[in-house]
């Protein structure tokens, strides 16, 4: 649900600003509370410099992970799963067990769900 996050440096302590689908606003100096609506402010302050910066890396490491698994999970698996299905109905080919007739119709049907 994170879109962004930023370290913010102040004089004596450091602050992380969060920006998220669902957050909104919850007063000064504290961190948004979850409801309705669209991407809102969050703050987590009175951190050490160093803490921030790690939590900040942890986090957009996190969002990284999640956008790749979003734009290849599904293709992938999908593509895996019909390779699956392909090797399966040539092996039940090559046993015997289906026609050529029919391994040609079932891969033809497994072609087109890519």
């Amino acid at each position: 649900m994170i879109t962004s996050i930023k370290v913010q440096k102040g004089i004596f302590s450091t602050s992380l600003l969060i920006t998220a689908a669902g957050l909104t606003a919850s007063g000064k100096g504290g961190f948004g509370r979850w409801g309705k609506g669209g991407g809102g402010l969050g703050e987590i302050d009175a951190l050490k410099k160093e803490d921030a910066e790690k939590i900040a890396d942890i986090v957009r490491q996190g969002m990284q992970t999640a956008k790749q698994k979003a734009t290849a999970g599904p293709n992938v698996i999908q593509q895996i799963s019909i390779a699956d299905e392909l090797a399966k109905i040539a092996k039940l080919r090559d046993q015997g067990i289906i026609t050529e007739e029919d391994f040609q119709r079932m891969k033809q049907d497994l072609m087109k769900k890519l």
